[in-house]
């Protein structure tokens, strides 16, 4: 007997199964099913952690270290929620700098829907960084919110809007809180159709292969290939949790929120540093904001010009130009998290400047 259904979802799966992939495709090309798997486990321990989360500033903070001590496995779950995030954030910077590397810029509308990715998940950690309420989480949300008050007419009302009264408070917390609920949701819908569009051309590899005669079906060999780095995704997430669970933590944030007491140096997580170095470099504060808007929008080059092969005759220089953007990045990242000085804040104005250079330069 033939049995209906509302919602069938058996020409979705097929269409996932079937999938044109490249026979030669590399072990960096299983950034994005990682990064698919990893989503659906920071939202599972998300929903967990909010079931005895409280969004208030009384009570948030330590209703953090009640789920670390008194809640089953608590504690699991929030270092693999808190360092799953670190991980998610290196492994989107690895999959967009393949990008760059593989001149995988063909298909805009698939990159397109990545860098909203992107930008959606750096506004949701941001979001997530500010709940537990310790000083880094406070003095960090003042220090970003404020930075909108340098838009003309509207910069002050929107801050205001954001923080849901006239400074950071109990309602910028439950406005955070909710923004962080619902964006995941969000992330997971753009990262369907993100799949969706680059099912319908197919993936290339490093030989940028468009053809469907030279390629193979998703499953199951490639799904096999998968595998080997969730495994190891899942080993380091477990070692990080068992041996340094503290690794990417502030030490500040371990201290509950004071508005009376200002810590000595201010910094955001590690992979918000390279734009915090551009930004605090600059003294002016609206051309210190357009340079952090920008040292992120500047991803979005690839987009604006047309795709070539890896192998043409200027491959060596372009090699050159994309390890000396990885280097500039790790640079810039370091000078973020330093305590700012004199000879520091010049470096950064330098490094600030190949940033955007580089870019222009790999992309002419």
């Amino acid at each position: 007997m033939k049995s209906y259904s509302l919602i069938n979802i058996k020409p979705l799966l097929d269409n996932f199964m079937i999938m044109p992939t490249p026979l030669n495709i590399s072990f960096w090309w299983t950034n994005g099913s990682t990064l698919g798997i990893l989503i659906i486990m920071q939202t599972i321990t998300g929903l967990m952690l909010s079931s005895e989360y409280s969004s208030c500033t009384s009570t948030s903070f330590f209703s953090i270290l009640s789920i670390m001590k008194n809640s089953s496995y608590g504690w699991v779950t929030r270092f693999s929620h808190s360092n799953g995030a670190s991980i998610f954030m290196f492994l989107i910077y690895s999959h967009i700098m393949r990008s760059i590397y593989y001149n995988n810029n063909k298909n805009k509308l698939t990159y397109m829907t990545g860098m909203i990715i992107f930008i959606m998940t750096m506004i949701s950690v941001f979001l997530g960084y500010v709940l537990p309420w310790g000083q880094m989480s406070f003095w960090g949300a003042t220090v970003i919110t404020s930075l909108t008050t340098v838009i003309p007419f509207t910069g002050k009302t929107m801050a205001s809007w954001l923080w849901g009264t006239y400074t950071v408070g109990s309602y910028t917390l439950k406005h955070f809180f909710m923004l962080h609920f619902i964006l995941p949701l969000l992330i997971i819908m753009m990262i369907m159709i993100h799949i969706n569009i680059l099912h319908l051309k197919g993936s290339k590899n490093s030989m940028l292969i468009i053809y469907n005669l030279e390629k193979l079906s998703f499953s199951p060999l490639m799904i096999f290939k998968d595998m080997p780095p969730f495994f190891i995704l899942i080993t380091i997430l477990m070692a990080m949790n068992m041996f340094n669970p503290y690794l990417v933590m502030d030490p500040q944030n371990f201290i509950e929120a004071n508005p009376m007491l200002t810590p000595t140096h201010i910094k955001p997580e590690w992979y918000f540093l390279f734009s915090y170095a551009i930004l605090r470099s600059i003294a002016n504060k609206i051309g210190g904001v357009l340079a952090l808007i920008f040292s992120i929008l500047i991803f979005m080059v690839p987009m604006m010009n047309p795709p070539s092969s890896p192998m043409n005759y200027n491959y060596s220089l372009k090699l050159l130009i994309y390890w000396a953007i990885i280097v500039n990045l790790v640079i810039l990242t370091n000078l973020g998290g330093s305590v700012i000085s004199d000879p520091l804040t010049t470096i950064s104005q330098y490094m600030g400047i190949s940033w955007f250079l580089l870019f222009f330069l790999y992309y002419p």
